[in-house]
């Protein structure tokens, strides 16, 4: 049966047969890579790296469909902004002598969103293609802090849980009878009575979590265990040693230039 909640959704070939560390670990030096990048061709090379790790051509248009979609709004608002400002203008504040648009800093809007472009769609494909319990055991496995395995895989479940969360509380009000669509009163009714339940929802899931983890022993000392231990491959390795090397590469030329 498919998986519904979150966004992993089930599969077996290309970037979902790598062990979840290996996986975990080459996001992270994909997105520091990513944010050193100030060229067109660095970047499209990462992008690439991405078109490759995803495999599948259905994959990727999907994420990029919703990176796409998400990012929008930002580009919008960095064409704004550096189209007359940018590290390379100083504009004279002035009311009489507006900036005019600049085409650097137009590209330099563009370099930055097409860096959350890339790192957006790396972060969806390892979340599509992660099991949670999987990275859960991965992490016990490689004997890292509770606490911090508990801050990632708590960050990983924030957006899921906050979607669930709203579904449940539009279905009670529509219920009610409230009219969550139409004019732009009604939606903006429905969005200040979201936010109160919301909140003091989350409030209250906070004291269940801190309960829940006090009495499964959060805070002791004993060696923790798994239920399925997740086997490390030789291309696990390759892909950690693939990614770090092009991490420092770029790192490097980062730092000569």
């Amino acid at each position: 049966m498919q998986q519904t909640r979150g966004f992993y959704r089930e599969g077996q070939a290309g970037f979902y047969s790598f062990h979840p560390l290996a996986k975990f670990l080459s996001f992270l030096l994909y997105v520091l890579s990513v944010f050193q990048i100030t060229s067109w061709i660095s970047l499209s090379l990462l992008f690439l790296a991405f078109c490759l790790a995803a495999s599948k051509g259905s994959i990727m248009f999907n994420i990029l469909r919703k990176v796409f979609l998400i990012f929008l709004p930002v580009l919008i608002a960095l064409l704004f902004l550096h189209s007359f400002f940018h590290p390379y203008h100083q504009a004279d504040m002035q009311w009489n002598n507006f900036p005019d648009m600049s085409a650097e800093g137009m590209q330099y809007a563009l370099i930055i969103w097409f860096r959350f472009i890339c790192a957006g769609s790396f972060a969806l494909l390892f979340l599509k293609t992660t099991k949670i319990s999987a990275l859960t055991s991965a992490l016990e496995q490689a004997k890292m802090p509770r606490i911090l395995s508990y801050i990632i895989l708590n960050a990983i479940n924030l957006l899921p849980d906050l979607q669930k969360r709203i579904g449940e509380i539009q279905e009670s009000q529509q219920a009610r009878g409230m009219e969550l669509k139409g004019s732009l009163r009604n939606r903006t009714r429905a969005l200040l009575s979201l936010m109160a339940p919301l909140i003091y929802g989350e409030l209250e899931q906070l004291d269940q979590r801190a309960l829940a983890l006090e009495i499964k022993g959060f805070r002791n000392n004993n060696t923790p265990t798994v239920y399925k231990r997740e086997k490390i491959q030789i291309r696990d390795y390759f892909l950690v040693g693939l990614s770090f090397g092009g991490f420092c590469f770029i790192t490097g030329i980062h730092i000569w230039l």
